[in-house]
């Protein structure tokens, strides 16, 4: 039976490899990106997509760039991307999935640039450490599975039938996202940087069940 990871993020984010690095600065990019476009919904004149933006549009429109970019410093993905949902993902290996109807929560064009950042990280980080990517993305070992075997060109092919399944992580939980779009700039107050935050605790649920890798000593 495999040991579930314990480390705190804190120390998980120390003295990493390059790649790691990389990974956590394309991240931050991936988390950045979003919020911007959650600002962007936000706005009066937008076109009311996303319930969420609404929710808590008075916070996002508060923000200063600094303010974002500490959201956005968050080590874990804000995005949903169904990285849990195996059956979702079962299929895209031959391009066998249904195409769901469901509508994108961004207009088409940013849809399709958030979605292309998400699935090239989760692509690349998987295939450098399948457990870090569980950890850092919200990857079941199934999905990570299935992704780590994607081609570019199947990727290519996902952002453009399935940039709907990119949704921000608790679209239905706006109290959350308040909480962390307030977070104040302090030592050790960082964005889910702590195991007893609640969004943390909600964010690591499905995994910790199902029994993600663990986490190497060195990443």
């Amino acid at each position: 039976m495999r040991e579930a990871n314990r480390k705190p993020a804190a120390t998980l984010l120390q003295a990493g490899p390059l790649w790691f690095t990389e990974a956590l600065k394309l991240l931050q990019e991936v988390n950045g990106r979003l919020i911007d476009l959650l600002a962007l919904a936000a706005q009066p004149a937008s076109e009311p997509r996303l319930p969420l933006a609404v929710e808590v549009g008075d916070v996002l429109r508060q923000m200063d760039p600094a303010a974002r970019e500490r959201t956005a410093a968050c080590p874990f993905l804000l995005v949903d991307a169904g990285f849990q949902d195996l059956q979702r993902w079962s299929g895209v290996r031959w391009g066998t999935e249904l195409v769901e109807a469901r509508t994108e929560c961004f207009p088409r064009a940013q849809a399709l640039e958030l979605a292309h950042m998400t699935f090239v990280l989760a692509w690349s980080l998987v295939r450098s450490s399948r457990a870090a990517a569980c950890t850092m993305l919200g990857l079941s070992p199934g999905c990570a599975e299935v992704i780590a075997d994607l081609r570019l060109q199947d990727l290519q092919r996902i952002v453009v039938t399935h940039c709907a399944w990119i949704r921000p992580r608790w679209e239905a939980r706006p109290d959350i996202w308040r909480r962390l779009l307030s977070m104040p700039d302090q030592p050790g107050s960082r964005p889910l940087a702590t195991g007893d935050n609640r969004g943390l605790h909600l964010f690591f649920g499905n995994v910790l069940r199902e029994g993600s890798p663990k986490m190497p000593e060195r990443l």
